[in-house]
């Protein structure tokens, strides 16, 4: 018999729960001059007001949550996408660039082509 064999006779299903409570999921992130924190290879925006502050990540089976103290600033599903924007963020980080003199509908004509470009990185 081979030694694969045996061993599996005697595993147990994996329990991401149990796992889950043995793992400390709080990370420290700084906040890039591009309102960004990365987890995993992926960026993730939050409000631009948090810009160089250090920021709580916690993360969960399917979401990450951003706290600042104990204040959660910003959640995002979990994604493989490169950036990961919400419409906000990218409207306050647009609105401070060169698009500062845009009309609201224009800027926001801007956020949603800026957001599906970023969807096809």
């Amino acid at each position: 018999m081979d030694l694969w064999q045996k061993e599996k006779e005697y595993l147990q299903p994996f329990n991401r729960e149990l796992l889950s409570s043995l793992v400390d999921h709080d990370l420290t992130r700084k906040v890039s001059k591009e309102s960004m924190i990365t987890y995993l290879g992926s960026k993730y925006s939050v409000p631009i007001k948090y810009i160089g502050h250090e920021v709580t990540v916690k993360v969960t089976d399917k979401n990450l949550l951003i706290f600042s103290a104990t204040k959660l600033i910003r959640q995002h599903s979990l994604s493989n996408k490169k950036f990961n924007y919400h419409q906000e963020d990218m409207t306050a980080i647009l609105r401070t660039s060169v698009f500062h003199d845009l009309s609201d509908q224009r800027l926001a004509e801007q956020v949603e082509t800026n957001l599906k470009m970023f969807d096809q990185l």
